[in-house]
């Protein structure tokens, strides 16, 4: 669907604010400038001004104006120079803040990641917050991996658990994107390096495509049981959300004649 035709579908439901006074923070954005789509704070001052009370906002990665002239490892830097010039533009006008900024960087540097997060540092102005490393990894061909190319078990790697402990060492926060059956590895993750915050993303992966179209009770069985185990870990924090994600839900909600309600 293109965004002009996302736009003209999402305008067919129009929900007043239940409580539009309500201070809200929103947790998970993205933004970027492509050449065939365009999300910048323009777009996200129109979205999060349409009658609920967004006062500040925290952007995450997604591969977004990478710096093609530095390494690989130092690439993603260019996405927080690029958001910070993005909150900066926010700050002059009316409308929400961006006030905080979770990057990406190669985990499995390990402790060589710390030049990677210093550099972050710089870019972000003060609003870098922490690190995005998506280790989504599924063995069943109807299930994408993660557009950070994650291999199997990367969460137990041990040279990645060094990269989450030179995280938290240096005050950052480590967001998890993965599906519901990584969970588990997830929960052993928070038990090896209980001094990060660990934020997960997505409710946890739940999967809705490929072999869990018709699997769906095994499926809630494994994340229900996965997230009670995370739970149970006091350094994970868990963020409400993703649910329009229907190529992962599997929803169904874009074939619709029109928007579901909330």
């Amino acid at each position: 669907m293109a965004d002009y035709e996302r736009h003209d579908w999402l305008a067919k439901r129009v929900e007043t604010a239940i409580d539009p006074g309500r201070q809200i923070i929103d947790p998970h954005h993205h933004l970027w400038d492509r050449s065939d789509s365009v999300y910048t704070v323009d777009e996200l001052h129109a979205d999060t001004g349409a009658g609920h009370n967004v006062t500040h906002t925290v952007f995450v990665e997604c591969s977004a104006e990478y710096d093609m002239t530095a390494s690989a490892a130092l690439a993603p830097v260019g996405e927080t120079h690029f958001v910070a010039g993005e909150a900066k533009h926010a700050s002059t006008r009316a409308g929400s803040e961006i006030a905080a900024i979770v990057g990406h960087a190669d985990l499995t540097l390990g402790t060589q990641v710390g030049e990677v997060l210093a550099a972050h540092k710089e870019a972000g102005n003060g609003l870098f917050r922490g690190v995005r490393h998506g280790t989504n990894w599924s063995r069943h061909a109807g299930v994408k991996n993660g557009h950070h190319g994650p291999v199997e078990h990367l969460l137990l790697d041990a040279t990645f658990q060094q990269g989450v402990s030179t995280l938290a060492a240096m005050g950052f926060s480590f967001d998890a994107w993965l599906y519901f059956d990584q969970l588990p590895e997830l929960a052993e993750l928070a038990r090896a390096v209980p001094e990060c915050t660990i934020v997960l993303d997505h409710l946890g992966g739940p999967l809705g495509i490929g072999p869990h179209t018709t699997a769906r009770y095994e499926m809630l069985a494994k994340w229900r049981a996965g997230l009670g185990d995370v739970a149970s870990q006091p350094n994970v924090v868990l963020k409400v959300g993703g649910l329009g994600m229907e190529h992962y839900f599997g929803t169904g909600w874009a074939s619709l004649a029109k928007p579901p309600s909330s």
